[in-house]
């Protein structure tokens, strides 16, 4: 019997000792962390680095440098798949495929080789920057470059513009051509109507140097030769032609084409996955609005590695720009204009219809407004006229009011 009972006790020791012996498996190990990459639990990843990988790096770089590239490009979700694993002693190696799905560059994938190493009875995780991207390394940075599309043209029955790429005016100052700051700022502000201040701050950021332009503000084409004058009679202002949108009708075409200008905060967050960014301009009236997504088309994207020197690498992923798409329509730019001159001060609305096809040949509105003071960032001033005229200029009377057919 005491044979047979220190048989058994010799038996719970051994199996004890080979339980304590065992070690932990690495594919549990590496699917837990590659679950954390997923559920973008960050602080959890840095928990299962190797003792060395956490000398290269502190836990708040780790997390900011991911959350940095993941948010950059609106990561979705991850499609992650493991390959056979190597274990060899003390480290083990899993292949593995992830598939990013984003908001910005659509899907793309990297193949990676996940090494680990056992220490303090766990498998951790022998991390470098090369498993946030496959190139990456060191101090390397990853940027996000975005492409804007080419919003679509509006045009008439024949092709001519009443909406496109056309030029507009800025205005910048030149720091160096400056003779006293107080002094551009205090004739500069009532024409540009801004603040002294906000002309100030502008001139003074910290990237700029004395032969920099920095633009205060932009004006449509139509400016008038006396104030482009009266601008440029104060040394140090800049006065250039930029790309802007262009209505080259002016009001003629106000209630049909609408006007595009800066995205509201609400808009922004209305379309957070359409590719908008803050200093984007949108459609706000007529087609501008209704058929913004067509004009706006989808911006592109290129995801791309600079080194530590600053010098290109190589590009990780990137999706290309898609310009927006031309609207025709059947207005006949000629009559239009016929009409609308002929109406003169009248309040009221005239359509023209093809009485064959049901073709709208022309749609005049009066009063009306012109919708490039808009592209252009609208003045206080102008925003004030229109916004507070008893007349309402930015009402379609065509559409939104009452009139008996045939009336005067």
């Amino acid at each position: 019997m005491k044979k047979f009972l220190v048989i058994f006790i010799c038996l719970i020791l051994f199996l004890f000792t080979l339980a304590g012996c065992s070690k932990a498996d690495p594919m549990e190990a590496s699917q837990a962390y590659l679950s954390l990459w997923s559920n973008g639990n960050y602080d959890g990843m840095y928990n299962m680095l190797s003792s060395d990988a956490k000398l290269n790096i502190d836990l708040e770089t780790f997390v900011k440098r991911y959350e940095n590239i993941f948010s950059s490009i609106k990561l979705n979700n991850m499609e992650v798949t493991c390959s056979e694993i190597s274990v060899e002693d003390d480290n083990a190696n899993l292949g593995v495929k992830v598939v990013f799905n984003t908001d910005t560059l659509g899907s793309f994938e990297n193949n990676y080789i996940l090494p680990m190493v056992y220490e303090e009875k766990q498998w951790k995780i022998e991390w470098t920057p090369s498993f946030i991207f496959p190139m990456l390394e060191g101090d390397d940075g990853v940027y996000l470059e975005r492409q804007v599309p080419e919003r679509g043209f509006i045009l008439d029955r024949y092709g001519e513009p009443l909406a496109h790429k056309g030029m507009g005016y800025e205005v910048a100052g030149v720091p160096g051509k400056i003779p006293d700051q107080d002094e551009f700022a205090r004739m500069l502000a009532p024409l540009l109507e801004v603040s002294e201040e906000y002309i100030l701050k502008e001139i003074n950021q910290d990237w700029v140097q004395l032969d920099y332009k920095v633009p205060l503000r932009n004006f449509p084409f139509n400016l008038t030769q006396e104030f482009k004058d009266e601008l440029l009679s104060i040394q140090g202002v800049l006065l250039s032609t930029i790309e802007i949108r262009q209505y080259p009708y002016e009001d003629i075409f106000a209630h049909i084409t609408g006007y595009i200008s800066p995205i509201t905060a609400e808009q922004l967050e209305a379309k957070a996955d359409c590719g908008y960014y803050p200093e984007d301009l949108i459609g706000q009236m007529g087609l501008e609005l209704s058929m913004e997504e067509e004009l706006y088309g989808h911006p592109g994207y290129t995801l791309f590695i600079i080194d530590s020197s600053g010098e290109y690498k190589t590009i990780i992923a990137q999706s290309p720009v898609q310009d927006g798409n031309d609207i025709i329509l059947t207005v006949d730019t000629h009559l239009q204009s016929i009409i609308y001159k002929a109406m003169g001060d009248k309040k009221g609305t005239v359509i023209a219809i093809d009485p064959k096809s049901g073709e709208v040949l022309a749609m005049v509105s009066k009063p009306a407004y012109d919708p490039n003071v808009f592209s252009a960032k609208i003045t206080p001033s102008k925003w004030k006229a229109l916004s507070e005229n008893e007349d309402n200029p930015f009402l379609n009377r065509a559409i939104g009011a009452l009139y008996p057919l045939g009336s005067k």
